[in-house]
């Protein structure tokens, strides 16, 4: 599941405004010059302050990418694109390569008539960087309110949910059947599912009804124990024994959710029956 870190919006806002303060240039050429050239020059504890957190802003960028590879957004190719020209820059900077000097002096001319283009350039990298900052902030506020949400419990109360869990456990003894307990992480929550039936069978995801259990379920499932090795998982967010995280059901992440269950069990595919709300998860 696609997650933004609490640091990747305020990369965004920090490189935007340090792209965007280049404003300054264009209304005083000659003092944004002196100042920058200045700081090259001088080497000072700004100009190695100012490149370490660049440096470090530009590795976590990159980790943040490869960390993410299989579920990236769009924007986090910026870490590579952004993020690997800005090292080359500081690295060509500290090391003195000359072309590169060469280059920044040209670009710091303020007798050039590019200079506008060449620095406009840049304002508008930083007010695009800046406003995508400010989007994912937005983003990231939702998606928290969003995980708080669902760190609400499913039950009433605590004895509620003791009352739910003994009647799941009573149903299972009812049940008369061999069975072990498992649990599959998954990027939703921790996954509870009860394996029984014939080990010896095709193995088979079983899937219960909305807000009903898997005890419950197994129940009127009797016809599947002597022909299929059972996997009945207790769906996430419902009663039972997995995380009590609510999921959507208007976009896909059940069906992602179920993925991710499916692999964690150690298949790449398997069967699956289910009834009701579990019947569309298996859609």
């Amino acid at each position: 599941m696609k997650k933004i870190a609490f640091y990747e919006p305020w990369f965004f806002l920090l490189f935007g405004v340090f792209h965007l303060h280049r404003i300054w240039g264009i209304f005083d050429r000659k003092s944004y010059a002196s100042f920058w050239i200045g700081v090259l020059e001088s080497r000072n504890a700004f100009y190695y302050g100012l490149m370490a957190v660049l440096v470090l802003c530009c590795l976590l960028g990159i980790i943040s990418f490869f960390k993410n590879l299989h579920r990236n957004y769009w924007w986090r190719w910026i870490y590579i694109v952004g993020g690997c020209y800005l090292l080359f820059d500081l690295f060509a900077i500290y090391t003195g390569l000359r072309f590169w000097n060469e280059l920044l002096l040209w670009m710091f001319d303020t007798d050039s008539p590019y200079w506008n283009m060449i620095w406009f350039m840049f304002i508008l990298l930083g007010g695009f960087v800046f406003c995508l900052g400010i989007q994912l902030l937005i983003k990231y506020q939702s998606e928290k309110s969003g995980q708080a949400e669902n760190m609400k419990s499913i039950y009433r109360s605590g004895q509620s949910k003791k009352t739910v869990l003994q009647l799941y456990d009573r149903q299972m003894e009812d049940l008369k059947v061999p069975y072990a307990d498992l649990f599959v992480n998954t990027s939703f929550g921790k996954t509870h599912i009860i394996e029984c039936g014939n080990l010896t069978r095709k193995p088979i995801l079983v899937f219960h009804g909305g807000n009903a259990t898997t005890a419950y379920n197994l129940k009127y499932c009797g016809f599947l124990q002597n022909d299929f090795h059972i996997y009945a998982v207790d769906t996430i967010g419902h009663p039972g024994k997995s995380a009590e995280v609510s999921l959507s059901p208007r976009n896909q992440d059940y069906g992602k959710w179920a993925v991710e269950v499916i692999k964690g069990l150690g298949f790449h595919e398997m069967a699956c029956f289910g009834s009701s709300f579990g019947a569309g998860i298996k859609v």
